[in-house]
């Protein structure tokens, strides 16, 4: 394990390369809930305008995003809220001048024994990014979180998220043979004109309290109608979503 941050080496996150996704081996961070090191900043540099920006990370773990910026992201301007203490405590280290919360907020896959609440007096920030977070919750939980986001964006800010699209047949072949190779199988995906969850290798309407992983695909035009979609360097579609 890397104890100290400043020996981190940043590799891009997957990619599309052609017409396949471009499957980046990431570096392992262990002892975190989301344990990779990757470039998020390059991904979205051309989309998201971070410089002199205040900037909430949701979900940002030890700081992918900060730290893939290069001083782009000032370190007073960055604030990280995730349900990880450990990471947090990595990010905390590398950058002692930014803002670092831990956030108990329930989650099948990483916080299964977190709670309902949402208790931060926050600040309010230019830019709100949460990069593969509402991959990985149920449409309530994302649109519930949207909302009480919204709350702390300065006027004419932005919430930006990543989300997978059940047109992207490549990511779903992709996430399909991660699952192969964890589970041995995975339903046949049944794809709607709204989103669709899979548990573990399972496609279901429920989501149980606990599970190993949990991947939300959601419909292009049903995504379109809680944001605008944009293209970004990443394999993942990033959508933003305007205060009002």
């Amino acid at each position: 394990m890397k104890n100290d941050p400043h020996e981190w080496n940043i590799v891009p996150v997957p990619i599309y390369k052609d017409d396949s996704v471009f499957d980046i081996k990431l570096n392992p961070v262990k002892g975190v809930k989301h344990p990779f090191e990757c470039d998020l900043y390059s991904g979205v540099k051309d989309v998201i305008d971070f410089e002199n920006k205040k900037v909430l990370d949701y979900g940002g773990s030890f700081g992918n995003l900060i730290i893939s910026s290069n001083g782009k992201i000032k370190e007073e301007n960055y604030t990280c809220l995730d349900v990880d203490n450990v990471a947090l405590e990595m990010g905390r280290k590398r950058f002692p001048h930014s803002t670092w919360l831990y956030h108990n907020r329930y989650n099948p896959m990483y916080n299964f024994q977190g709670n309902d609440t949402f208790s931060h007096q926050l600040e309010t920030y230019d830019i709100i990014f949460a990069y593969s977070v509402f991959t990985h919750t149920s449409y309530e939980e994302f649109i519930w979180t949207i909302e009480k986001l919204k709350q702390y964006l300065n006027p004419n800010g932005s919430i930006f998220v990543t989300v997978c699209l059940q047109q992207d047949t490549r990511l779903l072949e992709w996430y399909r043979s991660r699952r192969i190779d964890e589970f041995g199988n995975q339903d046949n995906y049944e794809l709607n004109d709204s989103y669709i969850c899979i548990t573990d290798n399972i496609q279901s309407e429920i989501i149980p309290n606990n599970c190993n992983r949990l991947l939300t695909f959601y419909d292009e035009e049903f995504i379109m109608k809680i944001g605008k979609v944009h293209k970004a360097k990443i394999a993942q579609t990033l959508i933003e979503i305007e205060k009002q």
